[in-house]
């Protein structure tokens, strides 16, 4: 095979220009300035007052919200909740047996059954409101994006 010949205005490649210059591809944005100290980068948007809801309206919209969930055929949850929902259950039910039924100590035995229905109970809401924040946004996205 023959080289092509080179054109005359063109000046000959040399070692460093047969090279592509990477240069471009590699450009840094500009540099952002760090913030001070103490700076909150992302201020929260505080609600107008006027606009919030009530806290039994915000229950209705939560106990809907989940309802709907449930019932959702596009939507399917996460498994975490399908393996844990039925074991806070069962730890609720397990929970008053031990403690109502075959560890009845008078004093003793209810004290511990509220505290431990307390604590299930806030792992109970837990790990609902991290399933119902992510179908808010798959909510969000099917509205967004037409599915």
């Amino acid at each position: 095979m023959t080289d092509p010949l080179p054109d005359d205005d063109l000046p000959a490649p040399t070692r460093e220009r047969a090279r592509r210059s990477t240069a471009l591809a590699i450009l840094q944005p500009d540099p952002v300035p760090a913030p001070p100290d103490g700076a909150v980068l992302h201020p929260l948007v505080v609600p107008d007052p006027a606009s919030r809801k009530w806290f039994l309206a915000q229950l209705a919209d939560e106990a809907r919200l989940s309802a709907r969930m449930y019932f959702d055929s596009r939507y399917r949850v996460s498994r975490t909740f399908q393996l844990l929902l039925p074991v806070v259950i069962g730890l609720f039910a397990l929970n008053y047996f031990f403690f109502a039924v075959w560890f009845s100590f008078p004093v003793v035995s209810p004290v511990i059954e509220r505290v431990g229905c307390v604590l299930l109970g806030v792992f109970l809401y837990k790990l609902l409101t991290r399933e119902l924040a992510r179908y808010r946004d798959v909510l969000d996205y099917m509205a967004r994006y037409g599915r």
